[in-house]
């Protein structure tokens, strides 16, 4: 199995630039330090604009009648949450979730069809859309 690492962490960098959605930057830090890979650069400088946004944003709401709701927004502006489209993320998320039930099956048995045919039963879903997120994310992992 390749090792996912690198591959990963620059996909999620380029979805990240692409569409803009924190989600993928925070996708890449959870994935980092889960698998002991080095934060890149990239994440390095999101998580530093992220930090300043949120200790810059207004705290000083806390003292007006409906605080709760304007530090809210506030603390979700400095996320980046405001205004995202989860879609593409969410899309990503599932065939990743996916690709890691196959993986999971074929350390059992090394037959790719078996570990699909299983992976689809345990997560309900068609063997057509396991064998898709499989291949989708394996394409990332292994690009060549």
């Amino acid at each position: 199995m390749p090792d996912l690492r690198p591959h990963l962490l620059r996909f999620l960098e380029q979805k990240y630039l692409d569409t803009g959605n924190p989600l993928f930057a925070w996708e890449a830090l959870d994935y980092a330090l889960a698998t002991g890979a080095c934060v890149p650069g990239w994440l390095r400088g999101f998580l530093s604009k992220t930090a300043s946004a949120i200790l810059s944003a207004d705290m000083d709401v806390l003292s007006h009648p409906g605080a709760g709701k304007k530090l809210a927004q506030n603390l979700k502006d400095a996320l980046g949450l405001s205004c995202l489209e989860y879609k593409d993320y969410r899309r990503f998320d599932v065939e990743f979730r996916r690709y890691q039930t196959v993986v999971e099956m074929l350390s059992e048995s090394p037959n790719v069809g078996a570990a699909l045919d299983a992976a689809s039963e345990a997560c309900n879903v068609s063997r057509k859309q396991m064998e898709r997120a499989y291949y989708r994310i394996r394409k990332i992992a292994d690009p060549e």
